[in-house]
């Protein structure tokens, strides 16, 4: 996971776990991250043929479903073809 710092207050404001590719590893980091009180991004990693699924073959709207339903403050997708 990377961190992301307020370096004036020296503060961790948020945690965002690196590149998930399935539905179960959104909802365990949600899980996870959830304990700690701060702000939860999630950042998934499509099929390069089709930008609709995630990289274990569920859909991306089953991710993005689960991020939301774990109150996730930001919902990302990256390192895919565009």
């Amino acid at each position: 996971m990377s961190a992301l710092w307020n370096s004036r207050r020296q503060r961790l404001i948020c945690l965002s776990p690196r590149l998930l590719s399935s539905v179960a590893e959104a909802r365990y980091v949600c899980e996870v991250v959830a304990k700690t009180r701060k702000p939860i991004w999630v950042s998934f990693t499509v099929n390069d043929s089709d930008g609709t699924v995630l990289r274990s073959g569920e859909t991306l709207k089953a991710g993005v479903d689960e991020a939301v339903a774990a109150n996730a403050a930001a919902i990302l997708v990256n390192c895919s073809t565009p």
